[in-house]
């Protein structure tokens, strides 16, 4: 008799604490879900407002990037002449506070991850109305010009980059090469063109 209180006991609480999962399996209060962020039209918009954290005025935490070369000069010693005066390498090539000055490769390629993960996904976003249509091509516009942007920073700097239009996963190979100076001017130009396609020629403003 004992043994049957026992295994009844035991079938109980089992299914106490199955119930109890639900309850315990709740979503994080400091992070929205990649489901939530997709299926979301005004969540979309805030994914791309992120985005622009990577667009940094021309002086903006660092030194202009016309201080490269001989057009202006900046006086202090972690600014360009490190680079006018030829003395960049792979240790020694900080130019200012921010990470696009200082840390230029992994800055704005992580906005193109950012842009290419949104390009990737917008097509999930559902919007029904004519409005929600018209917001949802204004998200996507914005977007390319953003990569544009991002990868016109590269260029102006580097010349020859990868142009990586895909986001990867932690079992991806990574095989993409430099492309010819070319490839990336004519890969600007058709972000600029897909963005000019979506986007209005001017926005209207509404003041109180």
């Amino acid at each position: 008799m004992k043994k049957i209180y026992k295994g009844a006991i035991c079938t109980l609480l089992g299914m106490s604490l199955a119930a109890c999962s639900d309850f315990l399996d709740v979503d994080p209060h400091n992070k929205i879900s990649d489901e939530a962020v997709w299926g979301n039209l005004d969540y979309a918009e805030t994914f791309l407002n992120n985005c622009y954290l990577y667009v940094e005025g021309e002086n903006q935490n660092g030194v202009p990037f016309c201080s490269y070369t001989d057009e202006i000069y900046h006086r202090t010693g972690y600014a360009t002449e490190v680079y006018t005066l030829g003395n960049v390498s792979c240790d020694n090539y900080n130019v200012g506070y921010s990470d696009a000055r200082g840390n230029t490769w992994y800055f704005y390629y992580n906005g193109i991850k950012k842009t290419n993960q949104l390009l990737e996904r917008i097509d999930d976003v559902p919007a029904t109305s004519n409005d929600d249509i018209e917001k949802k091509e204004q998200i996507t516009g914005q977007a390319y010009f953003l990569r544009a942007f991002f990868y016109h920073q590269l260029y102006s700097l580097y010349g020859r980059i990868p142009l990586v239009y895909h986001t990867f996963d932690m079992n991806a190979e990574w095989t993409e090469t430099r492309a010819d100076m070319d490839e990336v001017a004519d890969s600007i130009v058709a972000d600029c063109n897909r963005a000019a396609q979506l986007l209005p020629t001017e926005y209207t403003c509404w003041r109180n």
